[in-house]
């Protein structure tokens, strides 16, 4: 899958630098952002975790040197998660 956005992003990189006129280049950006787009919604799908998993991800990326509200951004939670989630916090279930 990230071959295939890589193909992407270069075939548009190639048309826009292929003289295009502006509407056109515009036009094919547009085109190939959204076709990313489809593709970052099924790597996101893949890589869907757990509340346990993303608790060991968060104490991961922490020892990594990662700032906590980037974990955040990444695991798709508040700060105030990850903060819990560092503390040893379990995670809370959805219900």
């Amino acid at each position: 899958m990230l071959r295939l956005a890589a193909a992407v992003a270069a075939y548009a990189a190639g048309q826009v630098g292929n003289g295009l006129g502006p509407v056109e280049a515009q036009c094919a950006t547009w085109q190939a952002a959204e076709e990313l787009t489809v593709i970052v919604r099924r790597l996101r799908r893949l890589g869907q975790v757990d509340p346990a998993g993303r608790r060991d991800l968060a104490r991961h990326l922490a020892g990594a040197g990662v700032p906590k509200r980037e974990i955040a951004d990444r695991l798709g939670v508040t700060l105030s998660t990850v903060r819990g989630y560092l503390r040893g916090g379990s995670p809370r279930q959805a219900g």
